[in-house]
């Protein structure tokens, strides 16, 4: 469904698949030889009420039929639905978070996205014309998508029950495939945070659950530090942290859904990940390390 519909849906919000959907992100930008360049983003807790108060100026335009309505996160960012027959195979404006970089133009993948990828266009320069002379005067759009219909995860694998999880959108991913999405805060103790993790699957376990999925960040965010010896010293402390597994009564998996290089500046890589298995009537290989 793409991206933004399950950072919609884990805002609990009604995803009508009639409707668009695209991430948006307050920015602001500076004119440099005829092109818009980000130059930040808001502060979260610093800019909240000044950034709430622009996306609040620039809802509800419309364009060539089509509707823009913007709801509001928090620090700037922004669900985008356009409503009215708009088309979600759309490029992104955004260039993916990244500071002095171009803003791009929307541009249809498509030929029947070529009505959608042309008011986005113009929305944006009305945004810049409504927010002409603020601190934060662009707003980028990235993740297009649109509600499809899918099967249920009891529905393909025969199992359910609860996603364990902190952020908006594996909320959102957790509504989409009909589990329960379970808050599970991430501090700046991933060892203490995936000890009570641990708990929540055992508890979950108990409560009758056929499956439970566990995600936490810290591995990913020791990444993008930057730093291998912040990556390893994370990956160590979840390690030592990992030993609780209900492997006495459930198969349990470990993987990550990508890499994160400590070098260079890579942001995400094709790399490979592990991948452990163990539980009852789980065969064990030779592999004893990654």
């Amino acid at each position: 469904p793409g991206r933004a519909v399950l950072e919609a849906l884990g805002a609990r919000q009604e995803a009508d698949p009639a409707d668009v959907f695209a991430f948006a992100a307050l920015r602001p930008a500076d004119e440099r030889d005829g092109e818009l360049w980000l130059t930040g983003r808001p502060r979260r807790g610093e800019d909240d009420e000044e950034a709430g108060t622009l996306l609040e100026r620039c809802d509800g335009i419309e364009v060539d039929g089509l509707r823009f309505s913007l709801s509001d996160l928090g620090r700037g960012e922004a669900i985008l639905r356009i409503s009215g027959g708009a088309d979600d195979r759309v490029t992104d404006s955004d260039a993916f978070f990244r500071d002095w970089y171009p803003v791009l133009r929307p541009q249809p993948i498509v030929p029947e996205a070529e009505r959608t990828a042309g008011a986005a266009d113009e929305w944006m320069r009305e945004v810049l014309r409504r927010l002409e002379g603020e601190r934060f005067n662009v707003i980028t759009l990235k993740w297009w998508g649109r509600a499809r219909e899918a099967p249920t995860f009891a529905e393909r694998h025969g199992v359910s029950g609860t996603f364990i999880a902190a952020s908006r959108f594996m909320h959102g991913l957790a509504r989409a495939v009909g589990l329960e999405p379970l808050e599970a805060a991430e501090t700046d103790d991933p060892t203490r945070d995936l000890t009570q993790r641990v708990a929540l699957v055992r508890e979950r376990l108990d409560a009758g659950d056929t499956f439970v999925f566990s995600h936490q960040k810290a591995a990913d965010e020791a990444g993008h530090t930057k730093d291998p010896a912040i990556k390893q010293r994370t990956i160590e402390a979840l390690d030592a942290a990992a030993g609780d597994l209900p492997t006495d009564r459930a198969v349990v998996c470990i993987t990550g859904d990508h890499a994160t290089p400590a070098f260079p500046d890579v942001i995400h890589s094709g790399d490979p990940v592990p991948l452990l298995l163990a539980g009852p009537d789980v065969r064990a290989d030779e592999v004893t390390s990654f």
